[in-house]
C-alpha cells in the first residue's frame, strides 16, 4: 500500500514592512514541491494573526505610516482624534450596540432582523420560551441616535447555523449616502481601522 506523504510548501516572502508593534505587511509566494507557485500574493500580519487575502481598504489603512489620511482618502472619515466628538459618539454607540447584539445573539441564536431590528434589544419578548432566553429588562434600556439626532441604520444576514453578520451605520451630518467629513458614512465595517488609527 502507497504511503501518502503531506504536501510540503516552501514560503518565500519579499517587501516586509513593520507599521507598529503589532503588524508586519509583505507578499510571499508559495512553492509546493512539486515547483508550483502561487505567485506573490499580499499579507497582513496583524496580532500574530495572519491575513492572507486582506481587502485593498485593509492593505491601504493597515499598511501605511500615515492610516488616517488613508482613511479619508478610501472612506472620506476624517479627522481621527479627539477633537471629532461626533466621529467619538459614533464609535461608541458601535461598541454599545455591537455588544448588546452579540449578548442577544448568544442568547436568542439569531440576529434581530429587519431595518428596525435594533428596537428588538429593548422590548421585552415575553413570547420567546426557552432555550431561547431573552435577558429581562432587554440589552439595551434605549437606542442610541446618532450624533444628528437620526436612527442608526442596521442590516442583519444569517445562514441556518452559521453565526450572522451585521452592519450599523450613520450617514453623516446630511443624511445622505457618501459626502466627506462631517457628511461622511461611518460603519460598523470601518470600526477596526478606527481603534487601530486611535490606538497608535
Amino acid at each position: 500500500m502507497a504511503s501518502i506523504h503531506p504536501k510540503r510548501t516552501e514560503l518565500e516572502f519579499r517587501d516586509l514592512r513593520e507599521f507598529s508593534p503589532d503588524i508586519v505587511c509583505g507578499e510571499y509566494n508559495a512553492i509546493s514541491v512539486m515547483g508550483e507557485e502561487t505567485g506573490y500574493l499580499r499579507f497582513i500580519l496583524r496580532s500574530g494573526k495572519a491575513d492572507k487575502r486582506p481587502s485593498d481598504s485593509d492593505y491601504a489603512i493597515y499598511c501605511s505610516k500615515k492610516p488616517a489620511e488613508a482613511l479619508e482618502k478610501l472612506f472620506g472619515i476624517g479627522p481621527v482624534d479627539n477633537s471629532n466628538r461626533t466621529l467619538m459618539q459614533i464609535q461608541a454607540d458601535f461598541g454599545e450596540i455591537s455588544a448588546a447584539l452579540a449578548s442577544y445573539e448568544m442568547d436568542m441564536f439569531v440576529l434581530p432582523k429587519g431595518k428596525s431590528g435594533l428596537s428588538q434589544l429593548t422590548a421585552s419578548r415575553m413570547d420567546v420560551s426557552p432555550p431561547r432566553k431573552f435577558r429581562q429588562g432587554g440589552y439595551l434600556k434605549e437606542i442610541p441616535n446618532d450624533p444628528w439626532d437620526r436612527a442608526y441604520l442596521y442590516e442583519s444576514s444569517q445562514l441556518s447555523g452559521v453565526k450572522g453578520s451585521y452592519e450599523i451605520k450613520s450617514l453623516g451630518a446630511d443624511g445622505l449616502p457618501g459626502g466627506s467629513g462631517q457628511n461622511a458614512d461611518v460603519s460598523t465595517d470601518q470600526m477596526g481601522y478606527l481603534q487601530h488609527i486611535i490606538n497608535n
